[in-house]
């Protein structure tokens, strides 16, 4: 992500767990600068639908216009 121009990464559990993972590296990851939050399934999916509806009313906006 960091190389496709992310400034950031927000990486959403996909399945509904009580507890989150701690992520981390498997090899060297000292070349990644960019900040990463891992967030429950519930989280993720508000943030995504959240998303979608202002980006409905984006749209919806610009093609009155």
């Amino acid at each position: 992500m960091q190389r496709m121009g992310a400034s950031a990464v927000v990486v959403g559990d996909n399945i509904n767990s009580p507890t989150l993972v701690s992520m981390y590296a498997g090899e060297d990851a000292s070349d990644v600068k960019i900040p990463s939050v891992f967030i429950s399934k519930g989280k993720i999916c508000l943030i995504i639908s959240n998303l979608l509806f202002f980006q409905k009313t984006k749209t919806k906006t610009k093609t009155k216009k």
